[in-house]
């Protein structure tokens, strides 16, 4: 068996500490943690793949850790390489990213959902023609209210604020909490 745990984000440098990011620093961490606990491989840039790459076992399934270098909007691309050449059902696909519609904080399981107007995961559904894999939606709204789309394309792509700096580190810790329990069966 094998899983595939994608974080999207966007790969410039400019975007590391903003919110539509939180998918590849909750990434990190898990390839950190894994690469410590598992002997998980230190990230490779693949072009093959369009992607950084990190690969482990925990027990006996395969896991292939990705975070695209595509940008957010076409995270797509690379999942559907890995899933193909990989031959991995898409009930073994896992994505990690920000999500607006959920407030600052909240980590939200779903599956076979559609993308609700997040570009990364409207991406994957488009590519992969299907719905059904498994999302870890971080939420990243702190007033819990809509914006105009152009306001929110400023909200996503910009930096945390110092209070948000500060809780980060533990929502980051709940969903890798979350990705853990995937990992060893329990999903």
């Amino acid at each position: 068996m094998i899983l595939l745990i994608a974080g999207l984000g966007n790969s410039s440098i400019k975007y590391n500490n903003t919110r539509h990011n939180v998918g590849f620093k909750t990434i990190d961490q898990i390839q950190e943690n894994w690469k410590t606990i598992y002997n998980f491989s230190e990230w490779k840039l693949s072009p093959k793949f369009n992607g950084e790459l990190s690969e482990g076992k925990i027990a006996k399934t395969k896991i292939i850790l990705v975070k695209p270098t595509t940008y957010m909007n076409n995270s797509g691309i690379a999942v559907k390489k890995i899933v193909e050449f990989n031959k991995i059902p898409y009930g073994d696909v896992f994505i990690i990213h920000d999500d607006f519609d959920l407030p600052f904080g909240k980590i939200k399981k779903s599956y076979g959902r559609g993308s609700a107007g997040h570009k990364g995961a409207e991406s994957i559904i488009t590519t992969l023609k299907t719905k059904n894999f498994t999302r870890i939606r971080i939420g990243i709204n702190p007033a819990d209210k809509k914006l105009p789309l152009k306001s929110l394309d400023s909200f996503v792509l910009a930096q945390f604020t110092e209070n948000e700096k500060k809780e980060i580190p533990n929502i980051i810790k709940k969903a890798i909490s979350l990705i853990d329990q995937i990992a060893c069966g329990k999903r």
